[in-house]
C-alpha cells in the first residue's frame, strides 16, 4: 500500500507550510530553552526580539486557515524579519557599548524615599542588564546570531514573494 501526501502542488504547500511554522518555532524553542533548561535569564532587549517570531508563527497559523493570503502574509513577515533585525542590531550595539539602552536596559533609576517603594521597583527591574550579554562560543551573543538568523529569513522571504510575483 503506498501513501501519498496528494499531488505535488499540495506537497509543497505542506513543505512550505511546515517551513514557515519552522522557521518561527526555532528561534522561540532556542530562547525558552536557553531560558528555562540552560537558566539563561534574559534581559529586556532579549524578551522583546521574542516578538517578531510570535508574529510570524501568528502569521503561519493564519496562512494555513487562509491560504489565499500567502502574498499579503509574507509581505507582513518580510516586516517582522525586518524588525527583528533591527531589535536585533539595537541590541548588539548596547552589548559592545556602540551606544545605551534605554532605562529599561540599564535596570533605570529609582526614585523613591520608602523601603516599599525601592521593593517595588525592584520587582519590576529586570535581573540582568542588556549590555550584559550571554555569550555563545566565547564571543558570539544571543543578539548577533539573532540578528543573522533575521536576514537569513528575511532574505528567504523576500526571494520567496519576488518569485510569487513573478508567476503573475
Amino acid at each position: 500500500m503506498k501513501i501519498t501526501l496528494g499531488s505535488g502542488t499540495e506537497h509543497n504547500k505542506c513543505y512550505k507550510f511546515l517551513l514557515l511554522f519552522a522557521i518561527s518555532l526555532i528561534p522561540l524553542g532556542t530562547s525558552f530553552f536557553s531560558q528555562y533548561i540552560l537558566d539563561i535569564t534574559p534581559c529586556h532587549m532579549c524578551v522583546l526580539e521574542r516578538w517578531p517570531y510570535v508574529f510570524i508563527f501568528l502569521f503561519t497559523l493564519v496562512l494555513f486557515l487562509k491560504p489565499h493570503l500567502f502574498r499579503f502574509i509574507l509581505m507582513l513577515m518580510i516586516i517582522s524579519s525586518f524588525i527583528g533585525f533591527c531589535l536585533s542590531v539595537y541590541h548588539m550595539g548596547i552589548e559592545y557599548s556602540w551606544w545605551h539602552g534605554s532605562e529599561k536596559c540599564s535596570g533605570g533609576s529609582f526614585v523613591g524615599s520608602t523601603a516599599e517603594e525601592l521593593a517595588a521597583f525592584l520587582e519590576t527591574v529586570p535581573v540582568r542588564r542588556c549590555d550584559q550579554s550571554s555569550k555563545l562560543f566565547g564571543t558570539i551573543s544571543f543578539s548577533s546570531l539573532n540578528a543573522l538568523y533575521s536576514v537569513v529569513i528575511f532574505l528567504y522571504y523576500f526571494i520567496s514573494l519576488k518569485a510569487l510575483h513573478g508567476r503573475k
